[in-house]
């Protein structure tokens, strides 16, 4: 309540040209135990119109119905010296974002919080976590949460939150 840190309406942001979910997992994907029914429960896509995103797996990042960034992660475990493993929407405030966060309700109480999107996505899968609406998992996008975050768990009443972040951090 004492907090200075306020909340403002994230701006939405457009999938690249050409963005459409995958219809099948690619070999990248596939290694990281991404199916194509993940693929669509995640809406990740790509999109050869655009160069600057070629063989580039995009995942919107959902506040309030409303994309408010992007992930770009090249689709290969070795990346080209020419480019960038995450190529991700320009101007988004990650920062005050949290993949997942649509999918807490009004009866979640746990969070769970992990650095990265595959790790949020293998955690759903490992504890089946599409049908609890107690407990649920959402990534932070690296090794830190902000203030934003934090007051973005506390409005949706979150009392418990689990760390588990990699080893390094």
């Amino acid at each position: 309540e004492n907090s200075e840190v306020g909340l403002l309406e994230l701006p939405e942001v457009k999938m690249p040209v050409g963005w459409k979910v995958l219809k099948n997992s690619n070999s990248y994907l596939m290694g990281r135990g991404i199916t194509p029914e993940l693929c669509k429960r995640y809406n990740m896509g790509t999109t050869d119109m655009f160069r600057k995103y070629k063989n580039y797996v995009l995942i919107p990042i959902y506040d309030g119905g409303k994309i408010r960034g992007f992930i770009g992660r090249y689709g290969s475990k070795r990346v080209p010296h020419d480019k960038l493993r995450y190529n991700n929407s320009i101007g988004t405030e990650f920062s005050q974002l949290l993949f997942g966060y649509d999918e807490i309700t009004s009866r979640t109480r746990t969070v769970i919080l992990v650095e990265g999107v595959f790790d949020k996505i293998a955690c759903d899968k490992v504890l089946n976590l599409w049908s609890d609406d107690e407990i649920k998992c959402v990534c932070t996008f690296g090794k830190k949460i902000s203030a934003e975050q934090i007051i973005k768990l506390k409005l949706k009443g979150i009392i418990n939150v689990i760390l588990l972040y990699d080893f390094d951090a």
